[in-house]
């Protein structure tokens, strides 16, 4: 049903999620935060969906903002990880321990491609 990531994949066209946070993926448009990349993350750009190594499906990308981790709202927080402002910045800090208040961020929207 799945496909296993295998290390002759070429990485940049994937998005990795450690785990289903909000059952996101579940859904036919979702969110992620990662750190900004101008060049990796760019509206229309596609990517293989993994999650915990395993493709899930592809999916393009609608729209990027920009924001500042420091600037992360309720909204931001609850839609990306269905947890609390707080709670996501701790999620972020296991993946990106360099964060800080002023790192840049991508707040991205995807949706499925069927």
């Amino acid at each position: 049903m799945y496909q296993i990531l295998n290390f002759s994949e070429n990485f940049n066209n994937i998005l990795n999620f450690s785990e289903n946070l909000n059952n996101k993926l579940n859904c036919d448009a979702f969110t992620t935060l990662r750190l900004a990349d101008r060049e990796k993350y760019r509206k229309g750009k596609i990517f293989k969906i993994a999650c915990d190594g395993a493709i899930l499906f592809d999916a393009e990308i609608i729209e990027i903002y920009e924001m500042r981790s420091g600037l992360i709202t309720q909204f931001v927080s609850y839609l990306d990880t269905g947890k609390s402002i707080s709670e996501t910045k701790y999620i972020l800090k296991k993946f990106y321990p360099e964060l800080d208040e002023d790192t840049e961020l991508n707040f991205i929207l995807l949706k499925k491609i069927k």
